[in-house]
Order: C-alpha cells, then sequence, then structure tokens
C-alpha cells in the first residue's frame, strides 16, 4: 500500500544536496580541465587523438539522448523531476538514467579534450551522487513507496 505524501515525513537533505548534479559535473569538468591546461596530462597518446575524438562526440550524443528521453519519461508518466519531491519511476534499465547520462557527457568530453585529469576530478562528483544523493532519493522513495520501491530496487540497478 502506498503512502500518502502527507503520512511520509521527508528524509533530511544534506548540505551535500545543496549543488544539484549538473552544476556539480560541470564545475568537476572545468576543474578537470583547468588543471589539464596548467599540468599536461594527455589521456591518450597524439596518434589516437581523433579517434578518441569521435568515441568522445559518440559519448555526448548519446548522453544527450539519455538525458533528453529521462525528463520525457518523467512527463509522460506525470511525475517530478525534483530529488525530494513526491515521484513514481519509469525507468526499466537504470534507476538514475539522468547521472548516468551527465556521467557520459562528462566522459565523452574527457576524450574530447583528451586530458587525465577530467577523469581524476570526476571522482568527486561521482563520490556526492553515489554517496549522498542517490542514498537521499532512495531513502525519500522507500518512504513514500515501501515494499513497491523496494521490489522495484530489486528489479532495477542503481546504474546500469
Amino acid at each position: 500500500m502506498k503512502a500518502s505524501p502527507d503520512d511520509v515525513s521527508r528524509p533530511v537533505r544534506s548540505r551535500w544536496l545543496l549543488i544539484p548534479p549538473p552544476p556539480l559535473y560541470v564545475l568537476a569538468l572545468i576543474l578537470g580541465a583547468s588543471l589539464g591546461r596548467a599540468f599536461p596530462l594527455p589521456l591518450v597518446p597524439h596518434g589516437l587523438r581523433y579517434p578518441a575524438q569521435i568515441v568522445g562526440m559518440a559519448f555526448v550524443v548519446a548522453a544527450g539522448v539519455l538525458m533528453v528521453s529521462a525528463p520525457l519519461l518523467f512527463l509522460n508518466h506525470r511525475t517530478t523531476l525534483v530529488p525530494f519531491g513526491n515521484a513514481r519511476s519509469p525507468y526499466r534499465i537504470s534507476r538514475n538514467p539522468m547521472y548516468l547520462g551527465l556521467t557520459v557527457a562528462y566522459l565523452g568530453v574527457t576524450l574530447l579534450i583528451a586530458s587525465v585529469w577530467p577523469l581524476l576530478v570526476l571522482a568527486f562528483p561521482l563520490w556526492v551522487i553515489g554517496t549522498k544523493t542517490i542514498p537521499f532519493e532512495e531513502e525519500a522513495m522507500t518512504r513514500l513507496f515501501g515494499d513497491e520501491y523496494r521490489a522495484y530496487q530489486r528489479r532495477v540497478r542503481r546504474w546500469i
């Protein structure tokens, strides 16, 4: 049985949730690119830079498709995009396709600029998303939907 939004107390939001995931990824990418300019550390040998850029573009396009289709699915299912709002998840392959899309886009841009630094800095947004954001959202969904959400967690992986 689903609890009504009025019956469910909301989990306590961490300070880590003050920066939404998209700006968190953008800030990390800017930091990584800046470190790459200051302290060049190539990701691929010079001869493989062009193929890496092609793969990077493919990642960016794939991420764009994923990040556009995810909100459309939310709207189609009449649910919220806000992590602490009342939501129902329409996803069957990944519980977090928007975060997955952000990560794939980040990796694509990392391949385009061909620097190791953004890849190293990616650990920070992944840590925040994996240990703060997603657990907060999962707790909220569990409180709201209970066993129905726990069954969904067993059926659908967190990332892919």
